[in-house]
């Protein structure tokens, strides 16, 4: 609970700095994808995410970017609403989400996957290390997000 404070005010003391000089890319890229959510909204949870592959390139092989979900402390992975994922603007895959132990350390994740060619085509343009976030709602209607960073190598 505590870290949670922490990152609450540490939100509050970001928002009140005075805003720092954009460069016309920074802009691009943050018009194009809404990557990351740098605001705490009131009641939202903060969950653990696992994005995988870590490095994505546009020579990526595969069908699917996997996020593992480890909900916050009063949830359980069976309290995600799977049809309210979203990584920016893409949607979850709904035939390829479910519940599993990808760790096998008793404590289960709610697995979603996302189109590759959809999250290579959103990052295109960006590189090096990008944060990029995962957004849902519990099955309670509590909103919920996560950050995670992945290294993007596209030129």
């Amino acid at each position: 609970m505590k870290k949670y404070i922490l990152l609450i005010g540490i939100f509050a003391l970001i928002l009140m700095l005075p805003p720092a000089q954009t460069t016309l890319t920074d802009m691009a890229a943050d018009s194009a994808v809404n990557l990351v959510n740098a605001s705490a909204v009131i009641g939202e949870e903060i969950v653990a995410i696992d994005l995988k592959p870590e490095t994505l390139s546009s020579n990526s092989k595969g069908d699917w970017v996997t996020c593992y979900i480890t909900p916050s402390e009063g949830y359980t992975a069976h309290d995600v609403d799977f049809s309210s994922v979203t990584l920016g603007e893409l949607s979850a895959l709904p035939d390829f989400s479910g519940i599993v132990d990808r760790d096998c350390d008793g404590i289960l994740e709610a697995m979603v996957k996302f189109d590759r060619s959809a999250v290579i085509a959103m990052l295109t343009g960006l590189s090096g290390q990008v944060e990029l976030t995962i957004t849902g709602m519990f099955s309670d209607g509590v909103p919920f997000s996560g950050t995670d960073t992945i290294c993007a190598m596209f030129h």
